[in-house]
């Protein structure tokens, strides 16, 4: 019993640079997977980080909606909802939390979460570590018990903050597409070791209530780095198939890589009715988050 995952969608143009347009064809085609029509979506959360010229206000969640033409008039009866979530990495499980939460008041039956992430330039700048990309994911609640996310678990180092940065500054000329990221040499090695410590902690919290076999489990995580999904499970200690690594595949995509590892296991086959799924996110704080989901 728990929110469900009842659709995906991707965009992956790597000649679209523009954060809102990504989202929009992102959400898309997941509404088109899923079979519904749009004006049944009664949330839009945007977890997306880097996006066009910086801006910070309007949100970017109401902009996809009015992209999507999701009830986007009040005078047409219908009303729907939207807002951003920025966790990084870790948003798309900070979306299902909040998901969930509006979900159980069985007012709200359809949440939408989308996400993409670009140079604020709008254009290929080098060195800029994320891919232009898009994701959306549809969710819904299930009364099965034997369905949908069952624990999330969040953490956050107290004294690594400042491995990895974003940095704006307004008052610099242009500033608008300019954005100055700073990492520290040893930030994916602490990351790889920070997050098998929440993997670890997870299972010493949850692994015997849900009878977690390792070898039997899915496990999806970002990809901050090429196989670092691997190297977080050896870390831990963790004895399970081999995780697939779409880092050669996309690069770095942030917010938008659980829900695009998702989908591509879906779509490969990968992932079928009743499988164990476990997700792991990671990035900036550091932080990391564990989510345990029944397909």
């Amino acid at each position: 019993m728990g929110v469900v995952i009842k659709a995906t969608g991707t965009s992956t143009d790597a000649s679209l640079h523009d954060s809102i347009e990504h989202a929009v064809r992102a959400g898309s085609a997941c509404i088109k997977a899923a079979g519904i029509d749009r004006n049944d979506i009664d949330l839009t959360l945007n977890i997306g980080i880097y996006r066009n010229n910086n801006f910070c206000e309007p949100a970017s969640a109401p902009l996809v909606q009015s992209g999507l033409d999701i009830n986007y008039s009040y005078l047409k009866g219908r009303k729907s909802f939207s807002l951003d979530i920025i966790n990084g990495a870790c948003g798309f499980l900070n979306a299902v939390q909040v998901g969930e939460a509006f979900l159980k008041t069985t007012d709200i039956k359809s949440v939408l979460v989308v996400s993409s992430d670009v140079h604020p330039s709008g254009k290929e700048v080098a060195g800029f570590p994320f891919r232009n990309i898009g994701a959306a994911a549809l969710l819904e609640w299930s009364d099965d018990p034997r369905r949908g996310f069952q624990e999330i678990l969040f953490r956050t180092s107290p004294d690594s903050s400042e491995e990895f940065e974003s940095i704006i500054d307004l008052s610099a000329p242009g500033a608008r597409g300019h954005v100055h990221i700073r990492q520290m040499k040893e930030y994916h090695n602490h990351l790889v070791d920070f997050t098998a410590g929440t993997l670890t902690f997870f299972y010493t919290e949850y692994g015997e209530k849900h009878n977690l076999q390792s070898n039997e489990t899915i496990f999806l995580t970002s990809q901050p780095v090429k196989d670092f999904g691997s190297m977080v499970l050896e870390t831990a200690g963790v004895n399970a198939k081999s995780v697939e690594c779409l880092y050669d595949k996309y690069g770095d995509t942030n917010s938008s890589a659980l829900t695009i590892a998702y989908h591509e296991s879906v779509e490969s086959g990968d992932i079928k009715t009743g499988d164990r799924v476990v997700f792991i996110g990671a990035g900036a704080g550091l932080t990391s988050a564990v989510g345990l989901y029944l397909e």
